[in-house]
This record gives structure tokens, sequence and C-alpha cells, in this order.
């Protein structure tokens, strides 16, 4: 779902800011939920197709945050950050690191299907 309404270009986008901001927030909230949901009695299908779910939404907010990181090369964010490039000005303007995810054999519960 989005919103008809436009700012006007050189407007600042105040307007769009908010709603962005709203979705953002409404995507955490979802995240928190789900992750305070134990799983514990969740059946095995139910799971998988929950974790496809889950898997495509990802794929989608990755789209999302290239565009964004596009968007921002494309206005030089490295006039205001110093960065060489988006992603690294968005994560010094938020401090934030993304690190690396464990490989699949350090998941916990994972296992190895074998054939016989």
């Amino acid at each position: 779902m989005h919103s008809t309404t436009q700012d006007l270009p050189g407007a600042g986008g105040s307007g769009a800011v908010g709603r962005l901001r709203a979705a953002l927030a409404t995507i955490r909230a979802g995240v928190e939920e789900a992750l305070a949901t134990p799983t514990t009695w969740v059946e095995v299908g139910e799971l998988g197709a929950l974790i496809g779910e889950l898997e495509a939404e990802k794929a989608r907010t990755d789209a999302l945050t290239l565009a964004w990181v596009r968007q921002a090369e494309a206005g030089d964010i490295g006039k205001t950050t110093g960065a060489a490039t988006a992603a690294g000005g968005c994560a010094a303007r938020s401090g934030c690191r993304r690190p690396r995810p464990p490989p699949p054999s350090a998941w916990p519960g994972t296992w190895t299907v074998r054939s016989p």
C-alpha cells in the first residue's frame, strides 16, 4: 500500500520522511513480535512456509535498501558525510556496521542430510 500524495521537488520531503519512518517503525514492531513469539510448537511444514515468507520479505527489504543507496549516491552523499559511497556514508551517519552472518555450519540446531 502506498500513498498517492507526493512531496514537491525541492520541498525537503518532510512528509515522505515521516511516512518512511512510520513504515520502518511498523517493520520493526513486526520483527519484534516475531522474535518474541515462541515457535516450539509450530509444525515443521508451517515453519518452512514461514521461513519462505520471511526470505521473500528480506529480499524486498534488500531491494528497498539498494534503491535508497542508489538515490543517496545520485544525490552525492559524499559531500555531506565525506564517505566514498552511500553505504559508507549511511554507516558513518548511523554509527552502525552490518555484521557478517555466521556460516550455516555455525547455526544452532542445524543438521546435515546425507544420502544413503
